[in-house]
């Protein structure tokens, strides 16, 4: 018994110090657009506002764009990882307001 839970602790520690993590999505509605940032309202009516990678891949209405060509009320699905410690968008996709 004893040598399973430490095998299952050892594999819980492995997984949560491994540098691969999945991306992570996010839906909604733009609320505001700053300097490598971005704040969204999801379905639920929840903001949270976010940092940009500066590489981030980004498109509006399914063309290459710069940050400064989404606006606020444009509805956008961002994904999400670590990178360089800390936690940004890497990808973009807005489209116009609906």
């Amino acid at each position: 018994m004893n040598h399973i839970l430490i095998f299952l602790i050892s594999a819980i520690l492995c997984l949560a110090t491994s540098p691969i993590q999945a991306a992570v999505t996010h839906h909604g509605k733009v609320t505001t657009v700053g300097v490598w940032q971005i704040g969204i309202q999801d379905e639920s009516g929840d903001i949270e506002q976010f940092d940009v990678d500066p590489e981030a891949r980004i498109t509006h209405n399914g063309k290459p764009a710069t940050l400064d060509a989404i606006d606020s009320g444009d509805v956008a699905k961002l994904t999400l990882k670590t990178k360089r410690g800390k936690f940004l968008v890497v990808v973009i996709d807005a489209r116009d307001r609906e």
